[in-house]
């Protein structure tokens, strides 16, 4: 991100950041058989550490188990849905869903079944199907309310929903209307959901969907102008979010990427120094570059002076900074050049000075860049 222009600081950061894999911990362990109790536990924990090859090798490995009856598969399967390990295009999924949901011996068993089958729907493709298949059920749960706000419906359905049901929505009810705010860009919605959510139900995932709604709140003042353009006021606002930021960060040990997607953001929107925060993604630097590379290779620069995953005109300007002859060299080839792109000027300003860049200029020398403010302003 440029920070030198507005932006919307967070962009669909509503998705499963929340750990679906403790949503369902406790039903699967009410479900499953008494034999695989331990073995889906170590499932679940591989989920919770994001592991989910590990946790894919570990649900293979107990549905490879003999002595499964197809009761116990069928649960698997539905687990297997829920924490993103199955094909959804499998032949398999529909059948043996369907069949399990119209064989349920207790109304959590339809729920966690009723859910897993809109997700597939979902997944391929069909919110048409998800959106009737909710409608026709004869019971609907939980579970499947969560999915239905998270995925399924409409900015008037989720106002409605919450409206009537705030006082006696469960936790995860309450996270399905968060996410579906986002998801329709009801914002104010959104806002007192997750008000509610941390009145009612306060844990740190209720601390992170309060984050992101402030976040949300702060975004048209940022996309308004740019950073050294904004308001004491919103200057306060920026600190308090990245304070909050880095205390979940710490808290959840580098594992919640939306915390990331925030801080990322609001760091290079700003270009201000925030060592707290900038100190606590260095320490779960290995979580934070699986989703921002080029944010961790700044900071694999900044705290390491590792070079290696660095964009080739960075390594050429820690080449020109480090050594004199290098630097001479580049600087002898930009005076030869007649012009210079917005990818390479920065080596003007770190191998010549201000009198040979005056003649360079004088000379003939232009900048190709195609935006006139950013070149006026590079000139001036």
């Amino acid at each position: 991100m440029d920070r030198s222009n507005s932006t919307e600081i967070i962009q669909n950061h509503y998705g499963t950041g929340d750990n679906v894999g403790a949503k369902y911990y406790q039903a699967f362990q009410t479900l499953t058989p008494q034999h695989l109790v331990k073995q889906v536990g170590m499932v679940f924990s591989s989920i919770r550490d994001k592991d989910n090859a590990k946790a894919l090798i570990q649900m293979e490995i107990i549905q490879n188990t003999e002595n499964l009856d197809d009761r116990a598969r069928s649960i698997l399967r539905i687990l297997s849905i829920h924490l993103g390990l199955t094909d959804p295009s499998s032949t398999d999924n529909y059948p043996a869903l369907i069949h399990f949901l119209s064989t349920a011996n207790s109304d959590l068993e339809s729920d966690i079944c009723l859910a897993a089958l809109l997700r597939l729907d979902l997944k391929n493709g069909k919110l048409s199907d998800a959106a009737d298949r909710y409608k026709l059920a004869d019971k609907v749960g939980e579970y499947s309310r969560e999915v239905f706000y998270e995925l399924i419906a409409d900015s008037d359905t989720l106002e409605k929903e919450f409206s009537q049901k705030k006082l006696i929505m469960k936790e995860g009810e309450f996270s399905g209307i968060i996410r579906g705010a986002a998801r329709v860009e009801n914002y104010q919605l959104l806002k007192l959901a997750a008000a509610r959510l941390s009145e009612t139900f306060p844990s740190y995932n209720s601390r992170a969907f309060s984050l992101i709604s402030d976040t949300f709140q702060v975004n048209p003042e940022l996309t308004k102008s740019q950073s050294y353009f904004i308001t004491r006021s919103t200057k306060e606002k920026i600190d308090a979010l990245l304070i909050k930021t880095e205390i979940l960060i710490s808290e959840s040990r580098g594992k919640d990427p939306r915390l990331f997607d925030i801080a990322v953001s609001l760091l290079q929107y700003t270009g201000w120094s925030y060592p707290a925060i900038t100190d606590t993604c260095w320490a779960f630097i290995s979580e934070l570059e699986k989703k921002h590379p080029d944010y961790a290779t700044q900071l694999h620069i900044q705290y390491n002076e590792d070079f290696s995953n660095a964009p080739e005109i960075i390594k050429k300007i820690n080449q020109a900074k480090s050594n004199n002859y290098t630097r001479q060299e580049i600087a002898k080839t930009i005076v030869n050049s007649q012009s210079i792109d917005s990818d390479t000027f920065q080596l003007l300003f770190e191998t010549l000075t201000p009198a040979e860049i005056r003649q360079w200029l004088r000379e003939g020398g232009i900048f190709s860049i195609s935006d006139s403010l950013e070149r006026n302003f590079i000139e001036l």
